[in-house]
């Protein structure tokens, strides 16, 4: 059964991902492009939104993205918490992090193909370029493309590392809290609780404010790729003779599509991690650290009896948190593992790509990359599932650990 759904995850992802040609590099001795219509599909795959004052359009709405956690609807009880995480672990990140992992297979492919010829990038008469350092040059702008893309998921994997290492922490510092409410004497308990409080907060603050510029960086380097990818289309209306440039640049800018496309995906999943860490700032906050901290000032824990009753208000509030923080350290490990096997060290490898001087050379390297898609498809599908079921086991023995500390705690009293 667990092979069978790898492989059908698998195929879903190569049927979303393959739909355009093959490419024969290489066809009666001339470029060629076998399929237009992959170019029309993919450029009306999303609504398209200005980017800020730019001219061009842009398929994904960066404002919207960076903001996203400013204006999102945080669930405040848990039944709502509840549905969010519903929806989380219907599996939506396994297929942003699946796909959107494979764009530097498909900035190599983009390479391959435009190793046939370097052009100048020439925009619109009324736009000034924003992002492209060396319009005049494709191949220094693919270059300049794969140096960001490197520098951003770099950054990326070090902060999620740190961002794993908050989530391990903050369930232990509220479990330090209850403890300490269940067991540490009054004066105790007012020196030490405030304390672990603060720790609590620091922790989700901490996670909530990193994730911020991750995002940011993604959709950076958004912006360059929808120049990239609008710049090749005023190129491509500009010509209108010579029909081995109009198919070469055809060609390419299908290509700089599906890169587009995969990208819009990591910035999706990164959305989602941002997302997750306010999430879980704000709930700890309002479910827990405010409840606990009005209790104690208002001398609620004075007597044994009361401790217990606050104990059964905040254990249903602990346990969603717990799952938020498993959930997002689950995702941000996963992705930081991939990142670091299939992103960061292979797009610092394909610039000599754009060197490739034989046709023999470009269909070789094409047929590898896409072999090496596949693979990597295959094994991001078995380690997301791997980690699903691990989350969902997880999520049994939450239940139990938390209801024997409160029957321990019924017991004592």
């Amino acid at each position: 059964m667990y092979l069978a759904t790898t492989c059908l995850v698998v195929m879903s992802f190569l049927l979303n991902s393959f739909c355009f040609p093959l490419i024969g590099i290489i066809q009666n001795g001339k470029d060629t492009v076998s399929d237009t219509n992959h170019l029309v599909n993919n450029s009306t795959t999303h609504d398209n939104f200005r980017i800020e004052d730019h001219q061009y359009t842009s398929k994904f709405n960066w404002t919207s993205a960076i903001s996203a956690n400013a204006t999102m609807a945080i669930p405040t009880t848990d039944a709502l918490t509840k549905q969010f995480l519903s929806i989380e672990l219907d599996h939506e990140w396994e297929d942003l992090v699946l796909d959107g992992t494979a764009v530097v297979n498909f900035l190599g492919l983009f390479m391959v193909s435009a190793s046939r010829r370097d052009i100048v990038l020439t925009p619109r008469t009324e736009y000034s370029i924003q992002f492209i350092q060396n319009p005049k040059s494709l191949h220094a702008t693919l270059s300049q493309v794969a140096s960001t893309m490197q520098m951003t998921f770099q950054r990326a994997h070090e902060d999620l590392v740190r961002t794993c290492l908050y989530m391990d922490q903050i369930p232990e510092h509220i479990k330090a809290a209850l403890i300490l409410i269940k067991t540490a004497s009054n004066d105790l308990l007012k020196k030490l609780l405030p304390y672990t409080l603060r720790n609590v907060d620091y922790a989700t603050s901490e996670a909530s404010t990193i994730s911020k510029p991750i995002l940011l960086r993604f959709v950076q380097v958004g912006k360059l790729i929808d120049e990239v990818v609008a710049v090749l289309s005023s190129t491509l209306s500009g010509i209108v003779s010579n029909i081995d440039d109009y198919y070469f640049l055809s060609e390419i800018e299908v290509y700089a599509i599906d890169v587009q496309v995969k990208w819009y995906l990591l910035v999706e999943l990164f959305i989602k991690f941002s997302d997750i860490a306010e999430l879980i700032r704000k709930n700890t906050k309002q479910n827990f650290v405010n409840p606990v901290q009005q209790t104690q000032n208002g001398n609620g824990f004075n007597i044994e009896a009361d401790r217990l009753a606050h104990m059964r208000t905040l254990i249903p509030s602990t346990i969603t948190i717990d799952q938020l923080t498993h959930l997002l350290q689950m995702m941000a490990h996963t992705y930081a593992n991939i990142s670091n096997e299939y992103m960061i060290t292979q797009v610092a490898q394909v610039g000599p790509l754009l060197n490739l001087q034989t046709t023999s050379m470009r269909i070789t390297n094409h047929r590898d990359l896409l072999q090496k898609t596949v693979v990597q498809s295959v094994k991001v599908a078995r380690l997301t599932m791997a980690q699903r079921n691990e989350l969902t086991k997880a999520d049994m023995g939450r239940e139990k650990e938390y209801k024997d500390f409160l029957l321990d705690a019924a017991v004592a009293a």
